[in-house]
C-alpha cells in the first residue's frame, strides 16, 4: 500500500494505491493494515464485489478435493505465494 500527500501552491492531496487488501482472521497471515484516509483510492479489484465464504469452509474444500485426488492416486499442485521471512 503506498499512501501519498501531493501539495501544489493552490492544493493538497491525499492519493493510496493498494493492492489486494487481503482477509481478517486468515492462519499464518497478519490481519490487513487499515487503509488511512484518502481523496483518492486505486485499488486492485480482482475480488471486488464478492463476499468470501468462511475460510473454515475453504479448508473443507480443499481437503475434500485433496482427498478424492489421492484416491484416484493423482498429484497436487498448490500455487504459494510468499508469506514474508527474512529481510535482509
Amino acid at each position: 500500500m503506498v499512501a501519498l500527500r501531493i501539495a501544489s501552491a493552490w492544493r493538497e492531496a491525499r492519493l493510496t494505491f493498494t493492492g489486494d487488501l487481503g482477509r481478517h482472521g486468515v492462519p499464518l497471515l497478519p490481519d490487513p493494515s487499515p487503509i488511512p484516509e484518502a481523496d483518492l483510492l486505486l485499488c486492485e479489484s480482482t475480488y471486488g464485489g464478492r463476499l468470501h465464504e468462511p475460510i473454515d469452509q475453504t479448508a473443507d474444500k480443499l481437503a475434500a478435493v485433496v482427498q478424492r485426488t489421492i484416491e484416484q492416486g493423482g498429484k497436487v499442485l498448490i500455487p504459494s505465494f510468499t508469506l514474508g521471512g527474512p529481510r535482509w
